[in-house]
This record gives structure tokens, C-alpha cells and sequence, in this order.
């Protein structure tokens, strides 16, 4: 390009559907009315679903491209339809004005020309583009208004529609006949008892489509899990009831609200099911966890194979074979050596309550220094925000530093803030980490005080009760060399230096206690200690 543009025509729209829903080609013929008017030649710079607010130039090509020729002259006017049409990004359209500035580039809109190098043309521009930033913020409200007024009047929000559903011409939610058939089969073998695992591995053996790879990723394979059949059947839709900000909205049905109402109870059942096995008692239920694969341990008791052992929950389908390893534990012989190992801990520790109460008043010297700090970081993060606004309010007025000044020291104070909020992050999490620990001893040392004498003669149920109070959880491992090993973690801290056995059939290893914060941890080694925890 040799000769200078008379009118360079820059349209841009701010999304996709912007791009369809407002004509790129009225901003062109805009631009182009104005050239023939004045007899100009022009070139068109299109910049389509691109945000003037959130993306930088470097995101947007054709602006990047009409700077580049206006510093080399070979630019004299810019049109847009709208001054934000360039940038509502403060930073960003600064250095615009800039280069039309150094460039003698007069922007022309079809109402007005604006000649940056004039005050009050620049001083209306700043305004304008103030405005026009008020004016986005206000469309957004407009925008989250009028989905809100579409979803009362029965129309879709927006999102994924839930299965069983699709939309008519007027964007209302009407059933689908095909998925309304698989929801009943659903709703019915979940009534007749079968789990929500079992459900979806028979809709993958039935070739059912997600509702996700059918309509939003036909190429990417979607699983049908547990969850998304559970979150299915509590879904309030099904029954009439579409909720959307606090709303409650009409919608068709594909189930009556008896219907629905069975399902939730059944949901109950299954809850209060899974919470307390009312068949067998176990003492580490919902206390265990794999180590291999992070899922938790279940109770298994068969008395005519002689099987009493907690297996990895990896074992059961989700809905398809999962199983990551880990050998079944043996259920008498690990309920054995968490309570005696818990229970010694509680009466035989005798560095216990001395160790707790020095550990509560560091603790309280550590929060008090660590609140002073907080103090001093937050009013540096203040002091950082200042600055960031003295240094754009100065340029604005007086120009004292060039753009990339302005970019670099905006940049270097960002960033200073930046390392400032982590670091308050980090002193606000170990706040709240002692917190949570100076709890965790104040229960230690509740325990101690009342268990101690009456510990001998608790119930399973007692103990139970103890555990879930003084223990974490428990995790679990195995592999063949070492056989299973035990860590438990838990709100009673150990300080006595005496290691307690594991019992008289577990005698092989000691249970190994760790210092304060790390929990207990119990490793058993070597060919007898596997035979014992080892499920036959």
C-alpha cells in the first residue's frame, strides 16, 4: 500500500451473536456513505465478535493492523460507527489516542470528527468513552433482566436443557417423546430398587446417548455415571417446577408430582441406607479410605463364606469395572488395632495434656503476629491500588509518561499487588489452620479429661462414637513386599515417647506415632502381620 488512506473504515461487533444478530454490513456502508460523500478513498478493516473491553490488541488483528499503518502515515481518518467501537479498555484506548496523535489521524463518526490533538475534542472522547463504559455495564444488567423475564413468560434460560426436553420454535421447553420414554424406564427401575450405578450401566448397554453427546458434543464420547442419573430424578422439572433465581416457573411435565414425590422418599431410604447399615454394624464405617485410588472402604460380611473384610469401593462398578488393587483388610483384625491403638493413645500418653496446653499458647502468639501481619499487607495492597490510580489519573491529565511508560509501570505496580494478595492468601490459610488445629486440641484435651477412667467399658456403639470424634480417616494400602499398611489420621495428637504394641496377634511391628499436626501412624510389616489383616 503506497498511498495514504483517506478514510480507513473500522466495523466490529462484540461477540458471535452480535455478528448475527447486528449487521457488520451497515457499519461498511456506513463508512462508505461518508467517503463517497467526501469523495475519500477508503479500505475496510472488518474485526468480528471481538470484545473492546476484555481483550487486548493483541487479540484483535484488524485494529492492530489499522495502527500499524497509521505510524506509517499511511492513515488520515479512522471511521467507526461509535468511539467504543476502538476500546473501552482505559488503558488500551489511551495509547490509540495516541498514535492517531502522533499521526495526525482524526477519527470520524457519523455524527462528529474528533481531532485528538484539540482539547475539547479529546476531553468529549474521555467522556463519551466513560459513558459508553456505563452504558456496558448497564447492558449486561439488561441482559441478565431480560433472560430472567424470558424464563417467567415459560421460555429457556439459556444452558443445557435437562433430559427429556427440547425447545420449539418459541424457545419454550416441551418434552421429548424418545427421551421421555428412557426418563420413565429410569423413574421405574429406580422405584422398583435398583441403584443409580446399575441404572446407568444399563442405559451405556442400551446405546442411550448423554444428553451432552447428543446435542452439544456429537464427536466427544460422554459416559452415563451414577450421578448424572441421581441428578436426574431430583430434578424439580420433571414435576412442573422449573426454579431459576428464586422463581419458581411453570414448565410441562413429564411425571406427576405423586411420582415425584416417591422418588424423593426412596431417595431418603436409599440416604439413611447408606448412612447406617441397620443389617451389620461396623466400627470403621465411612472412616476408611484407599490410598491407591482416594475412594472409600465398605463393610462386606458373608457369614457362609466366612468373609468379614472392608474392600475398596473401586471394587463396585461406576458403572463400569474400576478396581484399582487394594486387597480386601480383614474386619475384626483392623477394628482391633484402631481402637486399641486409639484408646492407648488416650489413656497411657503422659506428655499429652502438658504438650496440648503449650502447643494452644504458641499457637495464640502465632495468630496474634500472624493478624498484625495481615494488617500491614492489606494497607499495602491499598497503597498499591493509589498508586495505580495517580499514575492514570496524571497521564490523563498532563501526558508526563509515553504509553509504554504508562503500560510498564501500570504493569509493575499490578503485579507488586498482585504478590501482595497471594501473600495474604497464604497468612489468611494459616490462620485458619491454626484455628482449625487449636479446635482440634481443645478436643484433645476434652477427650483426655472425660474418657480416660470409663474408656475400658465403652459399647461398640461408644466407640464408634469415640472414633468418628477422634479420628479422621484411615487410610489404607497394599502391595505385595510390604503387605497392608495403616495410616490414621486424627484430632489426638501423641507425645509419649513409649511406642504401644499392636495387640498379641498383631506383634510383629509396633504402631509408629508421629509428633503434633501429623496425625498416627500405623505400618504393619512382614509375612504374620499380612496374614493377619490380609481378608480370607
Amino acid at each position: 500500500m503506497d498511498l495514504a488512506i483517506d478514510l480507513l473504515i473500522y466495523v466490529r461487533v462484540s461477540s458471535d451473536k452480535q455478528v448475527k444478530g447486528y449487521s457488520l454490513e451497515a457499519q461498511e456502508k456506513s463508512g462508505i456513505a461518508i467517503a463517497n460523500q467526501n469523495k475519500w478513498s477508503y479500505e475496510v478493516f472488518v474485526e468480528a465478535g471481538r470484545s473492546a473491553e476484555k481483550e487486548t490488541l493483541e487479540e484483535r488483528p484488524a485494529l492492530t493492523k489499522a495502527l500499524e499503518l497509521a505510524e506509517e502515515g499511511k492513515v488520515k481518518c479512522c471511521f467507526v460507527t461509535e468511539l467504543d467501537r476502538l476500546a473501552r479498555n482505559p488503558i488500551a484506548l489511551a495509547y490509540i489516542k495516541k498514535v492517531f496523535v502522533d499521526n495526525n489521524v482524526r477519527v470520524v463518526t457519523p455524527g462528529q470528527t474528533f481531532d485528538f490533538r484539540d482539547d475539547e475534542d479529546d476531553f468529549i472522547s474521555d467522556l463519551l468513552g466513560l459513558l459508553a463504559k456505563r452504558e456496558n455495564r448497564l447492558r449486561v444488567r439488561r441482559i441478565k433482566r431480560a433472560k430472567l423475564e424470558a424464563a417467567l413468560k415459560g421460555k429457556w434460560k439459556g444452558g443445557v436443557l435437562p433430559f427429556g426436553y427440547k425447545l420449539n420454535s418459541e424457545k419454550k421447553t416441551i418434552p421429548d417423546p424418545e427421551e421421555r420414554k428412557i426418563y420413565n424406564l429410569v423413574v421405574k427401575w429406580y422405584l422398583e430398587g435398583k441403584g443409580t450405578n446399575i441404572i446407568a450401566r444399563k442405559l451405556i448397554q442400551m446405546g442411550i446417548p448423554t444428553r451432552t453427546e447428543k446435542y452439544y458434543h456429537k464427536k466427544r464420547k460422554s459416559q452415563w455415571k451414577g450421578g448424572v442419573v441421581l441428578d436426574i430424578l431430583k430434578n424439580s422439572i420433571y414435576k412442573g417446577e422449573f426454579h431459576y433465581k428464586g422463581n419458581k416457573i411453570d414448565v410441562p411435565s413429564l411425571i406427576s408430582a405423586e411420582k415425584w414425590a416417591l422418588i424423593q422418599e426412596q431417595r431418603r431410604i436409599n440416604w439413611n441406607n447408606a448412612r447406617r447399615n441397620t443389617k451389620r454394624f461396623y466400627l470403621l464405617r465411612g472412616l476408611l479410605y484407599c490410598r491407591k485410588c482416594g475412594r472409600k472402604l465398605f463393610g462386606v460380611v458373608k457369614p457362609k463364606k466366612g468373609m468379614r473384610c472392608y474392600c475398596c469401593l473401586s471394587k463396585r462398578p461406576d458403572p463400569l469395572p474400576r478396581f484399582c488393587g487394594l486387597k480386601n483388610v480383614n474386619l475384626d483384625r483392623l477394628d482391633q488395632l484402631v481402637w486399641n491403638t486409639t484408646k492407648e493413645l488416650v489413656k497411657n500418653s503422659q506428655k499429652l495434656r502438658e504438650a496440648i496446653e503449650n502447643k494452644k499458647g504458641s499457637f495464640a502468639v502465632d495468630e496474634a503476629l500472624s493478624q498484625v501481619e495481615l494488617e500491614s499487607i492489606q494497607k499495602a495492597i491499598e497503597e498499591k491500588k493509589g498508586e495505580i490510580d495517580r499514575i492514570l489519573e496524571l497521564y490523563g491529565k498532563s501526558k508526563a509518561l509515553t504509553i509504554d511508560e504508562l503500560d510498564t509501570k501500570v504493569e509493575e505496580l499490578k503485579k507488586q499487588r498482585e504478590d501482595l494478595e497471594r501473600q495474604r492468601d497464604r497468612v489468611e490459610s494459616k490462620v485458619k489452620e491454626m484455628e482449625a488445629a487449636r479446635s482440634n486440641f481443645d478436643r484433645a484435651e476434652d477427650f483426655v479429661r472425660k474418657t480416660r477412667a470409663v474408656i475400658d467399658s465403652f459399647t461398640d456403639q461408644e466407640k464408634r462414637d469415640f472414633l468418628l470424634l477422634a479420628v479422621d480417616k484411615i487410610w489404607v494400602d497394599y502391595d505385595e513386599e510390604r503387605g497392608h499398611t495403616i495410616e490414621i489420621e486424627g484430632a489426638i495428637p501423641t507425645f509419649d515417647e513409649t511406642k504401644p504394641r499392636l495387640g498379641d496377634e498383631l506383634h510383629t511391628r509396633p504402631l509408629y506415632q508421629t509428633g503434633l499436626g501429623d496425625g498416627m501412624v500405623g505400618t504393619s510389616k512382614g509375612t504374620s502381620t499380612n496374614e493377619s489383616l490380609a481378608c480370607p
